[in-house]
């Protein structure tokens, strides 16, 4: 079994990146409800999950996300030792999260790196999906829908994501796959969910 600890029981990415919008982005430029592509160029509407994206799970990171929501200032991370015991969350400020390389059907990569209550919450929906994986095989993850959950600021929506296959490693994610360390001693106690359970922009 392919073991994940979604904190239920640093420093980011180089990028592009790709987003979860629960609602329109503030410039009103990605509507709600759908995922953003931003590199260089800017930011524009990503459709790669219609049809399905490849996860890149041997490489994917889970841990600690905390942001003061300046204009300009990036978010701090603190990523687990392993993908499979999360840390104790550091401060009641900082937010579950992660970061997934993903290759699209085209061959272009990209990470999707959040930490919203609306992306995670869709994430920690597919783990059982990605637990069940085959061998070294990679899934093909597709978006079929969303979710409108009430927190305790308001609502928002979480993307409801499938894996409709898995497929061998493609070559725009042939570089070096990540190694666990072992985990420390002793072991942290799976952190708690967070308590703060609102969406907000990544």
């Amino acid at each position: 079994m392919f073991d994940i600890d979604t904190g239920n029981s640093g420093s980011g990415s180089s990028g592009p990146w790709i987003n979860w919008h629960s609602k329109e982005s503030n410039d009103g430029a990605i509507p709600g409800r759908s995922f953003s592509l931003r590199d260089q160029d800017g930011r524009k509407v990503f459709k790669g999950l219609d049809s399905g994206v490849i996860f890149d799970i041997d490489n994917m990171k889970l841990g600690w996300n905390h942001s003061t929501g300046a204009a300009g200032a990036a978010p701090e991370w603190q990523w687990n030792p392993t993908i499979s015991q999360f840390a104790a969350q550091p401060g009641p400020e900082w937010k579950r999260g992660f970061s997934i390389p993903i290759a699209t059907q085209k061959g272009n990569t990209a990470v999707w790196e959040q930490a919203a209550a609306g992306a995670f919450q869709g994430f920690e929906n597919l783990v059982p999906a990605l637990r069940n994986r085959e061998g070294t095989k990679l899934p093909m993850v597709k978006i079929d829908g969303y979710e409108t959950i009430q927190g305790k600021r308001g609502s928002f929506n979480v993307p409801h994501l499938v894996v409709s296959g898995w497929v061998d490693r493609p070559d725009a994610l042939q570089t070096e796959i990540a190694t666990e360390p072992a985990a420390p001693e002793p072991a942290p106690e799976p952190a708690p969910k967070s308590e703060t359970l609102e969406d907000d922009e990544f």
